[in-house]
Protein backbone atom coordinates (compact mmCIF):
# COMPACT_ATOMS: atom_id res chain seq x y z
CA UNK A 1 0.00 0.00 0.00
CA UNK A 2 2.64 2.55 1.01
CA UNK A 3 4.51 1.74 -2.67
CA UNK A 4 1.40 2.48 -4.40
CA UNK A 5 0.43 5.27 -2.81
CA UNK A 6 3.28 7.42 -1.40
CA UNK A 7 6.83 5.73 -2.96
CA UNK A 8 7.48 8.00 -4.88
CA UNK A 9 4.12 9.67 -4.11
CA UNK A 10 2.62 10.74 -7.83
CA UNK A 11 -0.41 13.39 -7.05
CA UNK A 12 -1.76 12.31 -10.81
CA UNK A 13 -1.77 8.80 -10.36
CA UNK A 14 -3.03 9.39 -7.06
CA UNK A 15 -5.91 11.72 -8.46
CA UNK A 16 -6.85 8.78 -11.38
CA UNK A 17 -6.65 6.12 -8.85
CA UNK A 18 -9.40 8.21 -6.47
CA UNK A 19 -11.61 8.37 -10.08
CA UNK A 20 -11.46 5.11 -10.62
CA UNK A 21 -12.25 4.27 -6.99
CA UNK A 22 -15.19 6.66 -7.18
CA UNK A 23 -16.89 4.92 -10.52
CA UNK A 24 -16.17 1.50 -8.51
CA UNK A 25 -17.94 2.44 -5.63
CA UNK A 26 -21.12 4.28 -7.53
CA UNK A 27 -24.23 3.74 -5.71
CA UNK A 28 -22.86 1.81 -3.07
CA UNK A 29 -23.48 4.20 -0.62
CA UNK A 30 -26.44 6.02 0.66
CA UNK A 31 -27.00 9.75 -0.62
CA UNK A 32 -27.98 12.66 2.30
CA UNK A 33 -31.55 13.48 1.91
CA UNK A 34 -33.32 16.11 3.92
CA UNK A 35 -36.77 17.26 4.64
CA UNK A 36 -38.97 20.68 4.72
CA UNK A 37 -39.33 21.68 8.16
CA UNK A 38 -41.59 24.55 7.39
CA UNK A 39 -45.57 24.18 7.50
CA UNK A 40 -48.15 24.82 4.66
CA UNK A 41 -50.66 26.60 5.93
CA UNK A 42 -54.64 27.00 4.05
CA UNK A 43 -55.29 30.07 2.67
CA UNK A 44 -58.65 29.55 1.36
CA UNK A 45 -61.90 30.37 3.15
CA UNK A 46 -62.93 26.91 2.56
CA UNK A 47 -60.04 25.78 5.30
CA UNK A 48 -58.44 23.00 2.46
CA UNK A 49 -56.25 21.13 3.80
CA UNK A 50 -52.41 21.31 2.35
CA UNK A 51 -52.47 19.02 -0.06
CA UNK A 52 -56.52 19.73 -1.09
CA UNK A 53 -55.75 21.49 -4.12
CA UNK A 54 -53.02 18.34 -5.04
CA UNK A 55 -55.80 15.66 -5.11
CA UNK A 56 -58.34 17.62 -7.00
CA UNK A 57 -55.80 18.09 -9.33
CA UNK A 58 -55.00 14.75 -9.76
CA UNK A 59 -58.55 13.82 -9.87
CA UNK A 60 -58.93 16.10 -12.68
CA UNK A 61 -55.72 15.04 -14.53
CA UNK A 62 -55.03 11.44 -13.38
CA UNK A 63 -53.59 10.72 -16.85
CA UNK A 64 -51.09 13.51 -16.91
CA UNK A 65 -50.55 12.43 -13.10
CA UNK A 66 -49.90 8.53 -13.52
CA UNK A 67 -48.25 9.76 -16.84
CA UNK A 68 -45.61 11.38 -14.76
CA UNK A 69 -45.10 9.00 -12.05
CA UNK A 70 -44.42 6.19 -14.81
CA UNK A 71 -41.76 8.18 -16.48
CA UNK A 72 -40.18 8.67 -13.23
CA UNK A 73 -40.18 5.46 -11.98
CA UNK A 74 -38.51 4.54 -15.87
CA UNK A 75 -36.05 7.16 -15.59
CA UNK A 76 -34.73 5.98 -11.67
CA UNK A 77 -34.93 2.33 -13.23
CA UNK A 78 -32.90 3.58 -15.86
CA UNK A 79 -30.44 5.82 -13.48
CA UNK A 80 -29.99 2.64 -11.51
CA UNK A 81 -28.86 0.55 -14.10
CA UNK A 82 -26.50 3.38 -15.65
CA UNK A 83 -24.95 4.12 -12.16
CA UNK A 84 -24.49 0.28 -11.59
CA UNK A 85 -22.93 -0.61 -15.16
CA UNK A 86 -20.46 2.27 -14.53
CA UNK A 87 -19.61 0.68 -10.92
CA UNK A 88 -19.08 -2.54 -12.59
CA UNK A 89 -16.54 -1.64 -15.01
CA UNK A 90 -14.67 0.45 -12.47
CA UNK A 91 -14.09 -1.77 -10.19
CA UNK A 92 -11.67 -3.95 -12.85
CA UNK A 93 -10.24 0.10 -13.09
CA UNK A 94 -9.28 0.10 -9.62
CA UNK A 95 -8.26 -3.56 -9.23
CA UNK A 96 -6.01 -3.28 -12.21
CA UNK A 97 -4.44 0.53 -11.08
CA UNK A 98 -3.62 -1.10 -7.79
CA UNK A 99 -2.33 -4.23 -9.13
CA UNK A 100 0.15 -2.98 -11.76
CA UNK A 101 0.50 0.60 -9.42
CA UNK A 102 -0.24 3.18 -12.43
CA UNK A 103 -3.38 5.17 -12.88
CA UNK A 104 -4.89 4.78 -15.86
CA UNK A 105 -8.49 5.00 -17.26
CA UNK A 106 -8.65 4.14 -21.20
CA UNK A 107 -6.73 1.38 -21.06
CA UNK A 108 -8.12 -0.88 -18.29
CA UNK A 109 -12.26 0.81 -19.03
CA UNK A 110 -11.33 -1.34 -22.25
CA UNK A 111 -9.34 -4.12 -21.87
CA UNK A 112 -12.01 -5.55 -19.25
CA UNK A 113 -15.25 -4.38 -20.96
CA UNK A 114 -16.35 -8.09 -21.36
CA UNK A 115 -15.55 -8.98 -17.34
CA UNK A 116 -17.41 -5.84 -16.34
CA UNK A 117 -19.87 -5.67 -18.37
CA UNK A 118 -20.31 -9.51 -17.47
CA UNK A 119 -20.08 -8.59 -13.42
CA UNK A 120 -23.14 -5.79 -14.42
CA UNK A 121 -25.60 -8.48 -15.58
CA UNK A 122 -24.45 -10.54 -12.48
CA UNK A 123 -25.36 -7.80 -10.17
CA UNK A 124 -28.52 -7.33 -12.24
CA UNK A 125 -29.95 -10.72 -11.98
CA UNK A 126 -29.13 -11.09 -8.62
CA UNK A 127 -30.89 -7.57 -7.77
CA UNK A 128 -33.91 -8.95 -8.87
CA UNK A 129 -33.68 -11.92 -6.75
CA UNK A 130 -33.45 -10.00 -3.83
CA UNK A 131 -36.24 -8.23 -4.83
CA UNK A 132 -38.48 -10.59 -5.13
CA UNK A 133 -37.53 -12.88 -2.36
CA UNK A 134 -38.24 -8.88 -0.42
CA UNK A 135 -41.91 -8.75 -2.01
CA UNK A 136 -42.51 -12.75 -1.38
CA UNK A 137 -41.78 -12.51 2.06
CA UNK A 138 -43.68 -9.42 2.69
CA UNK A 139 -46.63 -10.82 0.85
CA UNK A 140 -46.96 -14.05 2.91
CA UNK A 141 -46.03 -11.67 6.49
CA UNK A 142 -49.47 -10.05 5.04
CA UNK A 143 -51.35 -12.56 4.37
CA UNK A 144 -50.76 -13.99 7.76
CA UNK A 145 -51.55 -10.69 9.58
CA UNK A 146 -55.01 -10.25 7.50
CA UNK A 147 -57.68 -11.89 10.11
CA UNK A 148 -55.37 -9.48 13.02
CA UNK A 149 -56.31 -6.08 10.35
CA UNK A 150 -59.21 -6.91 10.00
CA UNK A 151 -60.10 -7.53 13.62
CA UNK A 152 -57.98 -4.28 14.58
CA UNK A 153 -56.06 -6.48 17.53
CA UNK A 154 -52.95 -8.43 17.88
CA UNK A 155 -53.35 -12.20 18.16
CA UNK A 156 -51.34 -15.24 17.29
CA UNK A 157 -51.62 -14.43 13.50
CA UNK A 158 -50.18 -11.26 13.85
CA UNK A 159 -47.05 -12.90 15.91
CA UNK A 160 -46.53 -15.71 13.99
CA UNK A 161 -46.32 -12.63 11.02
CA UNK A 162 -44.12 -10.36 12.85
CA UNK A 163 -41.85 -13.95 13.33
CA UNK A 164 -41.55 -14.97 10.03
CA UNK A 165 -40.55 -11.64 8.64
CA UNK A 166 -38.12 -10.99 11.17
CA UNK A 167 -36.20 -14.28 10.92
CA UNK A 168 -36.56 -13.76 6.75
CA UNK A 169 -35.24 -10.38 6.87
CA UNK A 170 -32.34 -11.79 9.60
CA UNK A 171 -31.77 -14.74 6.30
CA UNK A 172 -31.96 -11.98 4.11
CA UNK A 173 -29.63 -9.28 5.84
CA UNK A 174 -26.91 -12.48 6.28
CA UNK A 175 -27.16 -14.02 2.78
CA UNK A 176 -26.89 -9.76 1.02
CA UNK A 177 -23.82 -9.46 3.33
CA UNK A 178 -22.02 -12.53 2.20
CA UNK A 179 -22.91 -12.38 -1.36
CA UNK A 180 -21.05 -8.63 -1.00
CA UNK A 181 -18.26 -10.22 0.39
CA UNK A 182 -17.76 -13.00 -1.94
CA UNK A 183 -18.16 -10.28 -4.80
CA UNK A 184 -15.55 -8.12 -4.16
CA UNK A 185 -13.18 -10.69 -2.28
CA UNK A 186 -13.23 -13.07 -4.61
CA UNK A 187 -15.30 -13.05 -7.80
CA UNK A 188 -13.88 -9.80 -9.20
CA UNK A 189 -10.43 -10.95 -8.76
CA UNK A 190 -11.00 -14.03 -10.11
CA UNK A 191 -12.55 -12.81 -13.41
CA UNK A 192 -9.62 -10.48 -13.61
CA UNK A 193 -7.20 -12.98 -13.24
CA UNK A 194 -8.41 -15.53 -15.31
CA UNK A 195 -10.25 -13.07 -17.50
CA UNK A 196 -13.32 -15.53 -17.21
CA UNK A 197 -17.01 -14.26 -17.28
CA UNK A 198 -19.15 -14.11 -13.67
CA UNK A 199 -20.69 -17.32 -13.63
CA UNK A 200 -17.50 -19.47 -14.79
CA UNK A 201 -16.10 -17.00 -11.70
CA UNK A 202 -18.47 -17.81 -9.40
CA UNK A 203 -17.72 -22.03 -9.24
CA UNK A 204 -14.18 -21.34 -9.69
CA UNK A 205 -13.71 -18.89 -7.03
CA UNK A 206 -15.49 -21.08 -4.46
CA UNK A 207 -13.86 -24.31 -5.46
CA UNK A 208 -10.24 -22.34 -4.78
CA UNK A 209 -11.04 -20.44 -1.72
CA UNK A 210 -13.30 -21.15 0.23
CA UNK A 211 -14.01 -25.08 -0.73
CA UNK A 212 -12.19 -26.72 2.03
CA UNK A 213 -11.49 -23.26 3.59
CA UNK A 214 -14.63 -22.24 5.08
CA UNK A 215 -13.00 -21.16 8.51
CA UNK A 216 -10.48 -19.65 6.69
CA UNK A 217 -12.56 -17.73 4.71
CA UNK A 218 -14.89 -16.78 8.03
CA UNK A 219 -11.61 -15.60 9.39
CA UNK A 220 -10.77 -13.28 6.85
CA UNK A 221 -14.53 -11.67 7.03
CA UNK A 222 -14.11 -10.82 10.76
CA UNK A 223 -11.44 -9.55 10.09
CA UNK A 224 -12.25 -7.20 7.26
CA UNK A 225 -15.33 -5.88 9.38
CA UNK A 226 -13.40 -5.19 12.43
CA UNK A 227 -10.59 -3.62 10.04
CA UNK A 228 -13.88 -1.29 8.95
CA UNK A 229 -14.67 -0.41 12.34
CA UNK A 230 -11.25 1.13 13.66
CA UNK A 231 -10.99 2.68 9.64
CA UNK A 232 -14.45 3.85 9.77
CA UNK A 233 -13.43 5.03 12.89
CA UNK A 234 -10.52 7.23 11.52
CA UNK A 235 -12.93 8.56 8.62
CA UNK A 236 -15.55 9.84 10.61
CA UNK A 237 -12.73 12.18 12.61
CA UNK A 238 -11.20 13.57 9.06
CA UNK A 239 -14.73 14.09 7.94
CA UNK A 240 -15.45 16.12 11.17
CA UNK A 241 -12.26 18.17 10.88
CA UNK A 242 -12.73 19.05 7.27
CA UNK A 243 -16.61 20.00 8.16
CA UNK A 244 -17.32 16.95 6.04
CA UNK A 245 -15.83 18.55 2.63
CA UNK A 246 -13.68 15.14 2.61
CA UNK A 247 -17.51 13.15 2.25
CA UNK A 248 -18.57 14.72 -1.52
CA UNK A 249 -18.12 12.52 -4.23
CA UNK A 250 -15.01 12.17 -5.68
CA UNK A 251 -13.16 14.02 -3.06
CA UNK A 252 -13.83 11.10 -1.20
CA UNK A 253 -12.70 8.83 -2.80
CA UNK A 254 -9.66 10.84 -3.30
CA UNK A 255 -9.05 11.45 0.61
CA UNK A 256 -9.69 7.78 1.49
CA UNK A 257 -7.73 5.96 -0.99
CA UNK A 258 -4.79 4.54 0.95
CA UNK A 259 -7.43 3.05 2.56
CA UNK A 260 -9.31 1.39 -0.30
CA UNK A 261 -5.44 0.39 -1.55
CA UNK A 262 -5.29 -1.52 1.83
CA UNK A 263 -8.55 -3.33 1.47
CA UNK A 264 -7.50 -4.45 -2.06
CA UNK A 265 -3.93 -5.67 -1.15
CA UNK A 266 -5.29 -7.57 1.92
CA UNK A 267 -7.33 -9.26 0.11
CA UNK A 268 -5.09 -9.77 -3.01
CA UNK A 269 -2.53 -11.09 -0.27
CA UNK A 270 -4.68 -13.39 0.63
CA UNK A 271 -5.68 -14.95 -2.08
CA UNK A 272 -1.71 -15.29 -3.80
CA UNK A 273 -1.34 -18.14 -0.79
CA UNK A 274 -3.06 -20.71 -2.75
CA UNK A 275 -0.39 -20.77 -5.44
CA UNK A 276 1.83 -19.27 -8.34
CA UNK A 277 -1.59 -19.05 -10.60
CA UNK A 278 -3.17 -16.71 -7.95
CA UNK A 279 0.02 -14.58 -8.31
CA UNK A 280 -1.47 -10.95 -8.50
CA UNK A 281 1.71 -8.53 -7.50
CA UNK A 282 4.67 -9.67 -9.44
CA UNK A 283 8.38 -9.86 -8.50
CA UNK A 284 9.45 -6.06 -8.92
CA UNK A 285 12.48 -4.56 -9.05
CA UNK A 286 12.09 -2.38 -6.21
CA UNK A 287 15.12 0.26 -5.60
CA UNK A 288 17.01 -1.23 -2.45
CA UNK A 289 18.15 2.44 -0.78
CA UNK A 290 14.28 4.35 -1.31
CA UNK A 291 11.96 2.21 -2.68
CA UNK A 292 11.38 3.06 -5.69
CA UNK A 293 9.78 1.16 -8.49
CA UNK A 294 12.00 0.72 -11.19
CA UNK A 295 10.14 -0.91 -13.57
CA UNK A 296 11.15 -0.06 -17.34
CA UNK A 297 14.58 0.64 -16.41
CA UNK A 298 17.73 -1.04 -17.83
CA UNK A 299 19.38 -3.55 -14.90
CA UNK A 300 21.92 -1.25 -13.41
CA UNK A 301 20.57 2.03 -14.59
CA UNK A 302 20.72 4.26 -11.74
CA UNK A 303 17.40 4.91 -9.76
CA UNK A 304 15.69 8.17 -10.83
CA UNK A 305 14.36 9.23 -7.20
CA UNK A 306 17.45 8.36 -5.07
CA UNK A 307 20.35 8.57 -8.09
CA UNK A 308 21.75 5.61 -6.55
CA UNK A 309 22.56 1.82 -9.00
CA UNK A 310 20.64 -1.59 -7.58
CA UNK A 311 24.78 -2.86 -8.30
CA UNK A 312 25.30 -0.73 -5.26
CA UNK A 313 23.09 -2.29 -2.99
CA UNK A 314 24.13 -5.42 -4.04
CA UNK A 315 27.90 -4.80 -3.38
CA UNK A 316 27.20 -3.67 -0.19
CA UNK A 317 25.49 -6.80 1.05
Amino acid sequence: MIRICFKPFDFRKWITLGFCAFLAECGEAGGSSFQDGMRMQATNKMGFGPFDGLSIWISQNSGLFYGIISAGVLAAIALSLLVTWISSRGKFMILDGIIKNQGKVKEPWREYKREGNSLFLFSIVLGLCMIAFIIINAGISLAIAIPDFQQERLTSFGIASIILASGASLIFIIFATGISFFTKAFLIPTMYMKRMKALEACSTAYSVFIAGNILNTLLLGVFLFLFKIGLGTLMIGILCMTCCISGLPYISAVVFLPITVFFTCYVLCYLQQFGNDWIFFKQLSICPFCHYDQRGLAKGHPCPECGKSTLEGQKST
